[in-house]
């Protein structure tokens, strides 16, 4: 499914990393639920030439399989989904988050910090799945706190 309605914050605040995005052919897997921009452009609020687009796409927890080598499967399949179509020559850093406490990841739909009504320490969770060349797999346990990776612009 190919991206075509951007939040209009996003475009306002960080217009080229939105022109990056829409003229690569940003496309998501049917699973994924939401799309964010995080990292140093966010905290710059600007574009950074020739450096990689930290890209979070969140899936719902209820569309992953129990079984480890089938969820890598499926989650592979939404990876490729992206950098199969990605069109343009700044490449995608992309994490898939899901999550693993009875929550809706609110904290990845928003610019500022939110505390966890759920979970008050926000480490650990979120799942987190990614790919690149010195890793592959599943990140869960790893101490993730969703405080450190602040701010997320929603795409």
């Amino acid at each position: 499914m190919k991206i075509r309605n951007y939040d209009a914050d996003f475009i306002k605040a960080l217009p080229k990393t939105y022109k990056i995005l829409s003229s690569g052919g940003l496309n998501v897997h049917a699973a994924v639920t939401a799309v964010a921009v995080c990292g140093l452009r966010i905290l710059n609020k600007s574009h950074i030439a020739n450096y990689d687009i930290d890209l979070w796409l969140e899936i719902g927890t209820r569309t992953i399989p129990a079984d480890e080598k089938l969820a890598k499967d499926f989650i592979d399949s939404i990876l490729d989904t992206t950098l199969n179509n990605w069109q343009e020559r700044l490449s995608l850093n992309i994490f898939i988050a899901f999550g693993i406490v009875n929550c809706d990841l609110c904290c990845l739909k928003t610019t500022g910090f939110k505390q966890c009504s759920i979970n008050a320490s926000m480490t650990d969770c979120f799942g987190v799945y990614r790919r690149d060349d010195n890793f592959h797999g599943f990140l869960n346990g790893a101490g993730c706190n969703i405080g450190d990776l602040l701010p997320f612009m929603p795409v």
